[in-house]
Formats: C-alpha cells, structure tokens, sequence
C-alpha cells in the first residue's frame, strides 16, 4: 500500500474541521479590574509580546465595541525589564440604567510568528445613579434650590465704619 499523497492529507484535515488545527497559544495579559466601572472610566489590558510576536497596532480597528465599550488607540511599550507588551484601552462611552454584565472581547492578534489569543474578560459596569434614592430629607432625587444669603444693597453704606 503506497502513503496518502499531500492532496489526500489536505483533504483529511479539511475533513476534520477547525479541531485539528492547532490552537493559538493564549498571550499573557494583565487585565484591569473585572468590577466597579462607571461612564468615562478607561480599562487597559496588557499584553505581552513574546520575541518574534510582532503586532501592527493600526489591525485592530478603534470602534465601538457593543453597546457600552469603545477601542481607543493602541500602543507598544517596554517594561524595566525590557520586554514588550501591548496596551489596548477601551472607555466606557455609555450608561446602563443598572449593574449589568458586559466584556472585553477575545482577540486573536496577527502577528509575524503566527496569531496569538487574548482572552475576554467579562466586567461589571455601573449606572451614573441609582433609579431610586434613599426615603431621607437629603438623599430624595429631587430637592430645592439651597437658601441664598441676602445681598446688600448697591449704595448702602452700612458697613463702613465712621
């Protein structure tokens, strides 16, 4: 019996789907905290770039990033040990009504010594308020204006001493 020819070997591992492909190693990050984030705040993930894992940071696109999160500009930088990592922010750009789950997205960066995967991260992003206050005078939703002092009169000399 002669040995499957390269045509065939394609064919088999077409056959087998993505499984058999191997997977792309997963990156080390240092990932921001998973909780307590509000309108504004900006998260940055870290990820090291090993040797020969260079990545262009204009592929990934600065866009939304669902409802809640935007992709803002991407840079390399070099730790005090020399090794680089690449920084991606994202900013909360909107405001649920009330705690809900979102995530940063997983990635599979392109790089010159082939992809390599960034894990999501699932957060938690506050509202700018609560829907209900506190059934106390100072914390109701709606309160009056504060009591403003009385202004004297323009040409009262009252104040000047004799």
């Amino acid at each position: 019996m002669k040995p499957p020819g390269l045509a065939a070997l394609v064919l088999a591992l077409v056959c087998l789907g993505p499984s058999a492909a191997p997977a792309a190693p997963v990156a080390t990050v240092e990932q921001p905290r998973s909780f307590g984030h509000l309108l504004g705040d900006v998260l940055s993930q870290r990820v090291r770039l090993p040797d020969g894992h260079d990545v262009d940071a204009a592929a990934l696109p600065l866009d939304r990033v669902g409802l809640y999160l935007e992709r803002r500009a991407l840079r390399v930088e070099r730790d005090d040990a020399g090794r680089r990592w690449l920084v991606i922010e994202y900013q909360v750009v909107n405001s649920p009504r009330t705690l809900l789950p979102a995530s940063l997205p997983a990635l599979t960066l392109a790089t010159a010594a082939g992809p390599l995967q960034v894990p999501a991260l699932p957060l938690s992003l506050g509202p700018l308020t609560h829907r209900a206050t506190f059934d106390q005078v100072a914390l109701q939703a709606l309160q009056p204006d504060r009591a403003t002092l009385p202004v004297p009169e323009a040409g009262s000399r009252a104040d000047e001493p004799n």
